[in-house]
């Protein structure tokens, strides 16, 4: 039995409930063979503490040891070691606390307890619901106690407001707790100074795009960016070039492909890296050596210092963040792209979509939040955007879910009138004569021509900012977008 575990938690043995009468306190509930099997499987599988520090913290053991024990197994495992029955008896061992939890023959019991991943995360969820049964028969007692209490400090107002506080934490056994007052305005502080000190500076990880920057000063961290546009827009090779900006400015990226093979995405990166036409990549019909070996020598450039990972099967939340969680850790991961929404398997047991999108993007807000990185989202809007005459998106194409603007910090919209156009070619009207037509034609060739290589990126929202629109240029035979001065020479094929 482990030492100094609450009186509730020990054994009755037979004598003792003989004692017992019909009006002892029931006990709170508790299992903790769940908890000794639980940390066990954690040393056998240290990834299972990545997916259960989702919900799971020390407080939430009903033994103290237990809690302990995973907080330490925390701590390893987030310096880059692995947690296993030796690391742990060597951590009790240097904080001389080995004997005050059972010794290495309590060790052993633990790590004996293990289970399968699948079951030990089921555990994980078992601990929290005991967890909050057990705070709510306290909080319970506090609130009566409290509405009993003739104390002016516990007016009705207060106790209602207490509860409802209380409630609302018992419901996110998970959270993360909220900064301090004091540690809130130094922060706020500290960035106002940075700016004040180099005002031309971004205060968050560069898109790759000047003009874009000057206006969100960087993608901001803790910020949910939401990409939208319409099919065939350039949405994933406008997020290529946002993980593309941040490692050629020394912050790793972490790209989530859950449409296309991360086969695809590099072939796409290294198309614009070695400024060879994505389709002579995929065709291996080159115009010369010299280009073939631009391009394989851009490949092993990637693998010897490109900071992005292009991660593919990944399909939940969790699963992301887990994934991000270990980038972080071990590379510095700091911008974080989710492509596309649509794609992401929804945990949230919701039946209608635009309830899934809800939950989804309060998610990945959360994840930004908790992780501290900006997290970009690329979405598609409704099709019946293509059956207006003017065809730029707004705010009210977000398709199926309006909560998807409540949750985001900022909206981008990408918008190509070329693409467009080149699907209106004019056709000769009833008597419209040859001369008429061929003038209108021609006023159409010189559009799209002038189009050719231009892109909006309108900032419809923007939570700290303004909103504007942000013209460069877009190249898709070479998956590149690049700032309006970039001359069209660069773009030709």
């Amino acid at each position: 039995m482990v030492e100094n575990e609450p009186d509730y938690l020990r054994e009755v043995s037979p004598d003792d409930a003989v004692q017992q009468t019909e009006f002892m306190p029931r006990v709170p509930p508790s299992n903790l063979d769940i908890e000794k099997s639980f940390l066990g499987s954690i040393l056998l599988h240290n990834s299972i503490y990545e997916d259960a520090a989702e919900i799971l913290r020390p407080q939430h053991f009903a033994s103290q040891t237990y809690g302990e024990i995973f907080e330490i197994i925390g701590k390893i495992i987030n310096r880059g070691d692995i947690a296993d029955g030796w690391t742990l008896r060597t951590f009790f061992e240097e904080n001389r606390k080995l004997q005050s939890i059972g010794g290495d023959a309590f060790l052993a019991e633990i790590a004996s307890a293990a289970m399968n991943k699948k079951t030990a995360l089921g555990y994980a969820k078992v601990i929290v619901e005991l967890y909050q049964k057990r705070e709510l028969i306290l909080f319970g007692e506090d609130v009566a106690v409290r509405g009993y209490s003739s104390e002016p400090d516990d007016t009705a107002k207060a106790v209602l407001e207490f509860a409802d506080k209380r409630l609302f934490e018992l419901s996110e056994p998970g959270r993360v707790p909220e900064q301090s007052r004091d540690a809130g305005i130094n922060d706020s502080m500290r960035l106002t100074e940075q700016r004040y000190q180099d005002p031309d500076s971004l205060s968050g990880v560069t898109t790759g795009l000047e003009k874009l920057d000057n206006e969100l000063l960087g993608l901001q961290r803790q910020d949910l960016i939401v990409l939208a546009a319409a099919s065939s827009m350039g949405k994933t090779t406008l997020a290529q070039k946002f993980a593309k900006g941040s490692a050629d400015a020394g912050v790793p990226a972490d790209l989530f492909s859950m449409e296309m093979p991360a086969s695809q995405i590099w072939q796409r990166i290294v198309s614009d890296k070695a400024n060879v036409p994505l389709n002579f990549i995929r065709s291996g019909r080159y115009h010369d050596d010299e280009q073939a070996h631009r391009v394989f020598e851009t490949y092993n450039e990637l693998k010897r210092s490109f900071p992005v990972d292009v991660i593919s099967g990944v399909r939940s939340v969790p699963e992301i963040r887990s994934v991000v969680r270990r980038s972080i850790k071990s590379v510095g991961t700091g911008l974080v792209i989710v492509d596309q929404l649509s794609h992401v398997r929804d945990t949230s047991g919701y039946t209608q979509r635009n309830h899934q999108y809800g939950a989804l993007t309060k998610s990945l807000k959360a994840m930004a939040m908790e992780l501290k990185i900006p997290v970009v989202l690329l979405h598609q809007i409704n099709r019946g955007v293509a059956s207006r005459e003017d065809k730029r998106p707004n705010l009210s194409d977000l398709r199926d879910s309006g909560e998807i603007e409540q949750d985001a910090d900022v909206v981008l919209f990408l918008y190509r009138e070329h693409y467009y156009l080149k699907k209106a070619e004019p056709q000769q009207q009833d008597r419209e004569s040859t001369d008429d037509f061929s003038i209108r034609y021609a006023k159409w060739q010189a559009r799209l021509e002038a189009k050719k290589y231009s892109a909006e990126i309108d900032i419809a929202k923007q939570r700290m900012g303004p909103t504007s629109t942000v013209h460069v240029h877009y190249n898709g035979a070479y998956s590149r977008f690049g700032t309006q001065d970039t001359t069209e020479k660069d773009f030709d094929l």
